[in-house]
Parts: structure tokens; sequence; C-alpha cells
């Protein structure tokens, strides 16, 4: 819903919070994680904050991530 990511972008790391210091979470790399333990540090109560470091789907090799933070909420179908 936020637009902030696109079909093919790549998640690096996941972190809880939205990064002004408050009870924020480090960002926990997640290549060696299993899918069900990603949808785990996604997941969160509705209204509260995660940081996605993505890849951008078109990046070349070797570019720069960025952080997009998401408010979390209900997904719809």
């Amino acid at each position: 819903k936020s637009g902030n990511l696109n079909p093919g972008d790549r998640i690096v790391s996941v972190g809880d919070g939205d990064g002004d210091g408050g009870k924020d979470t480090a960002m926990k790399e997640i290549k060696r994680l299993s899918l069900d333990d990603v949808t785990d540090l996604i997941r969160g109560p509705k209204g509260s904050t995660v940081r996605l470091e993505i890849l951008s789907a078109n990046s070349p090799e070797g570019s720069a991530s960025k952080v997009v933070r998401i408010v979390r909420d209900k997904l719809s179908a």
C-alpha cells in the first residue's frame, strides 16, 4: 500500500521500530533465515513500524541498499 516496494525488490535485513532510537531493534540480516523466520520478523502489532533494508529489483550488482519504513496494518485480499 505504501508504494515503497516493487515486485522483484530484495529484502536484505529487517528491524523493528521506525529508526528514531526509541525501542528499535537492530537490523537483522535475513540471508540465512527461512521464509517463515523472515515473515515472523516482519509481522507485528497493527500500527507499529517495521524497517526493511532493500535492494531494488533493477539495481546493478554492488548498488547501495535503502531502508524503507512501513507501518504495519491488516492485509487485504
